[in-house]
């Protein structure tokens, strides 16, 4: 999703606003992301196909933002239904 965006040129200030990125951990964030992918066996992590380049890093400011986990937990349930069932399975048993 970030990957796209940048690469779309897409203003990323909501993201930032919501404390959905800091992007001084864009790619350590990303690359942790892909491996859980991997790591859960889904199609994502094992076709993966947005690398992050120095490229899409480009006019990219990377300062330090504080992430907001409420709203970050909130967006990713909303966006991932295999995140949303896992999420129902360990808090409600």
């Amino acid at each position: 999703m970030l990957v796209g965006s940048l690469r779309l040129g897409i203003n990323l200030g909501r993201y930032l606003s919501d404390g959905l990125v800091n992007p001084s951990r864009i790619v350590e964030r990303h690359e942790q992301v892909v491996e859980e992918c991997r790591r859960r066996g889904w199609p994502s992590g094992y076709k993966h196909k947005t690398p992050i380049t120095h490229e899409d890093l480009s006019g990219l400011v990377l300062v330090v933002n504080p992430i907001n986990l409420e709203t970050s937990l909130e967006d990713l349930l909303a966006r991932c239904p295999q995140c949303w069932a896992l999420y129902q399975e360990v808090m409600h048993g």
